[in-house]
């Protein structure tokens, strides 16, 4: 076993032990915008967050353009049978939010 995968496997029996809730997973993308060209979504595995708090700490580290627009919540991002999360499947759930607000 490698040493990530075996620290992984620590901080799963740490968290069962604990009591402790799933940590939130995020995955940024960009959907079509048709006077902007592309809004940056959020795709976020919880809803317990303060979006507000987020948006206030990363207008004070990114530009305006990367900030977020959007926060949608996905209680499993899909992953890529390497581990990796699936961009392409979470860009297509974004969008597909997106055109239902529209």
């Amino acid at each position: 076993m490698s040493i990530g995968k075996a620290r992984v496997a620590e901080r799963r029996e740490a968290s069962k032990k604990s009591n402790v809730k799933k940590d939130a997973s995020c995955c940024v993308v960009d959907v079509p915008n048709p006077t902007r060209g592309a809004d940056i979504v959020a795709a976020l595995t919880t809803s317990e967050i303060d979006t507000r708090k987020i948006i206030r700490q990363m207008k004070k580290e990114l530009h305006n353009i990367a900030v977020p627009r959007e926060f949608h919540v996905i209680e499993d991002l899909p992953m890529m049978p390497d581990g990796k999360v699936n961009f392409r499947e979470v860009e297509r759930i974004c969008r597909s939010y997106h055109s239902d607000d529209e």
